[in-house]
């Protein structure tokens, strides 16, 4: 009965002075009272998107403006595919639809759309058959303005 009384007490002192240790090891509380304590980069304003201006020229093979031509925007993103008869996993490619809209009677699109931060390049698409029709567009530029000519 000893035995089982002093291995009980024993236990009881470890469990005690690991809680301790985990309350000496938390972070001090966040002072939400003062908003300057928090280290920010200068410049740093929180944003995860951005705007970018999409200035799209549809023409067709003679050179004539392309009226009324749809314009499709893509996010592509991969994917990993597991396939259980291989040690290796694939990469598959989806594309995600941003933005869908179309040229007016001179071929022409301008439009802003906002691009979440991490997006590098997107898809555009024109549906004028006779011409180049999709294009990967990258989307970091100083300027936040991205002109292309469909032709």
């Amino acid at each position: 009965m000893n035995h089982l009384f002093a291995i009980s007490i024993t236990f009881l002192l470890i469990a005690c002075k690991e809680e301790v240790d985990n309350k000496s090891r938390q972070d001090p509380p966040l002072n939400t009272d003062n908003p300057s304590a928090l280290n920010v980069p200068d410049g740093f304003d929180y944003k995860m998107d951005r705007d970018i201006t999409f200035k799209l020229q549809v023409l067709d093979h003679n050179g004539f403006p392309g009226q009324f031509i749809g314009i499709q925007i893509f996010e592509q993103s991969g994917q990993e595919v597991i396939d259980e008869d291989s040690s290796e996993p694939t990469h598959t490619t989806s594309a995600t639809l941003i933005f869908s809209g179309q040229t007016n009677e001179m071929g022409y699109l301008e439009e802003i759309i906002q691009l979440p931060m991490h997006l590098e390049n997107v898809q555009v698409q024109a549906s004028q058959l006779g011409i180049n029709n999709r294009v990967t567009l990258n989307t970091k530029t100083n300027t936040n303005v991205i002109f292309h000519e469909f032709n």
